[in-house]
């Protein structure tokens, strides 16, 4: 097998992993904040928690991939895992914590 089947795996995950440098500081996963609490700690808590959570991904599909690559069917279902477990973990990030300020 070679390389290339891994190359849009990776691409995504390098994406998924960049999300939250595209964004503003005071619109962390799309909610938004007041600029004094922009670098709070509660928000580099979960943008590390989504970042580790992209790579753990995008890890797991390379090895299904590199595991059944001899299937055809592996790539477009690599990929949609891929997409559909980064929106996941973007919308986990996202939701409003339980006692503001703090860490879920």
């Amino acid at each position: 097998m070679t390389l290339t089947p891994l190359f849009p795996i990776v691409l995504i995950g390098l994406l998924h992993w960049l999300v939250p440098s595209f964004v503003p500081p005071t619109l962390p996963f799309g909610v938004r904040i007041p600029r004094d609490r922009a670098d709070a700690p509660v928000i580099a808590v979960w943008r590390r928690r989504y970042r580790y959570g992209t790579a753990l991904v995008t890890i797991a599909v390379v090895a299904g991939m590199l595991g059944l690559h001899d299937h055809v069917w592996v790539g477009p279902v690599a990929v949609g895992a891929n997409l559909l477990a980064g929106m996941v973990l973007y919308l986990v990030a996202r939701r409003p914590s339980p006692i503001a300020g703090s860490p879920r």
